[in-house]
């Protein structure tokens, strides 16, 4: 699967008709990854393609209500601290948030 540009705004997810626009705000990441999980909870990762002011985000089309997915950033603080050396800051280098849409 793969997304399509969207638009930044709204942040979130917006359900239209034929799929869902995904948008997802990080002052600090280099990419953004939206993951959608089945009835089995396996994970499909989808990489949202454009960022805008901050706002990674796409369209994938498709997806509707009930969908559950979750985000997965990466880069910023977590990505310099690990050019740095610190151990630990691979545990954090990824933010998952799940729900429902």
């Amino acid at each position: 699967m793969q997304a399509l540009p969207g638009r930044p705004l709204p942040i979130g997810v917006e359900v239209t008709p034929d799929g869902a626009n995904v948008a997802v705000v990080s002052g600090s990441a280099d990419s953004a990854t939206l993951c959608l999980f089945d009835e089995d909870g396996e994970e499909i990762r989808v990489r949202l393609p454009e960022c805008v002011g901050y706002v990674w985000h796409g369209y994938l089309p498709d997806i509707g209500p009930g969908t559950r997915y979750g985000f997965r950033v990466n880069g910023g603080p977590v990505k310099r601290a690990r050019r740095r050396g610190i151990p630990l800051a691979v545990s954090h280098a990824v933010w998952r948030r799940h729900r429902a849409f």
